[in-house]
């Protein structure tokens, strides 16, 4: 970790710079119905959401989207680490091939849920890094119209660095 901590910095530091409030047109493209940074106005916001809607934290690994998207006790959530393959540590192991296969599998049984009277918020947690990778949850939110809120975690890491490095 000690010896890739600077490309993840950069990576971080790339990821927030290409997201800034100014150089964000793209969002406004993708229909979005709230975009949030901020972690307090987010979970204030949807802290009592109850109605259905489609709620995508999304952010590098390690920045706390797990954490953020356990906190909806209400919802039907779904982690892009459960659809991916486990190493032999038992952790997801990711390449671009598993990451399609994975948003595929949320995809269908998102669609699956939206043809149900089910009306609580659905969360997906996944990093979503691309923009392209949310004009799904454009199209399903515009046709089912609901709202469609993006919560982006900016934190770098979600446990300080000596967690990390026991575990």
């Amino acid at each position: 970790l000690h010896d890739a901590l600077p490309i993840l910095i950069l990576q971080y530091h790339i990821f927030v710079m290409a997201h800034q409030d100014n150089r964000f047109p793209a969002f406004k493209r993708l229909n979005v119905t709230e975009l949030y940074r901020d972690l307090n106005k987010f979970e204030e916001r949807v802290k009592n959401q109850t109605t259905r809607s489609v709620i995508v934290i999304r952010g590098l690994p390690g920045s706390g989207k797990t954490d953020i998207a356990n906190k909806f006790t209400d919802a039907e959530i779904f982690h892009l680490d459960d659809y991916m393959p486990k190493g032999k540590d038992g952790t997801p192991t990711y390449d671009m091939s598993n990451i399609k296969q994975g948003n595929l599998a949320i995809r269908k049984s998102i669609n699956k849920l939206l043809k149900t009277k089910f009306n609580k918020p659905i969360v997906v947690n996944a990093p979503h890094v691309y923009l392209w990778e949310l004009k799904y949850f454009k199209a399903i939110t515009c046709q089912s119209k609901i709202p469609f809120i993006i919560y982006e975690a900016r934190t770098l890491f979600s446990k300080d660095n000596e967690t990390r490095v026991k575990e």
